[in-house]
């Protein structure tokens, strides 16, 4: 696990490489690499930790700001219950003639899933 040390000297500079920033900005950076390790310290949660530093980085930096990061947010939940929604139809469909354990183990998904686009759960 890394430790909110790490996200100091040698990991600023890996992370940022060649762009200016100002002392406040890089105090800003190692202030929030420390919150977030805080909030996500699990060994398998670097693809979080990664994440969320990106925002932030980008914020601090003045790249973008927490509306277009909420855009963006809403635009992929919207694609996400659209494709939810059609994964049901499908689901639908295929019941008529497929048992529900058959589904799950041909595409994967989880019964209670199956069974909510069903409607019976």
């Amino acid at each position: 696990m890394t430790t909110p040390s790490a996200y100091q000297g040698s990991w600023m500079t890996a992370y940022l490489g060649d762009t200016e920033t100002t002392p406040e900005q890089r105090a800003d950076l190692l202030s929030v690499a420390a919150e977030v390790q805080r909030r996500w310290p699990g060994e398998d949660d670097e693809d979080e930790r990664r994440e969320v530093l990106s925002g932030a980085a980008q914020v601090i930096l003045g790249r973008r700001v927490a509306e277009q990061f909420a855009a963006e947010w809403r635009h992929a939940h919207a694609l996400a219950e659209e494709a939810r929604l059609r994964m049901a139809g499908a689901v639908l469909v295929t019941a008529r003639s497929t048992s529900e354990h058959e589904i799950a183990r041909r595409t994967g998904l989880a019964r209670d899933t199956i069974r909510k686009a069903l409607g019976k759960g």
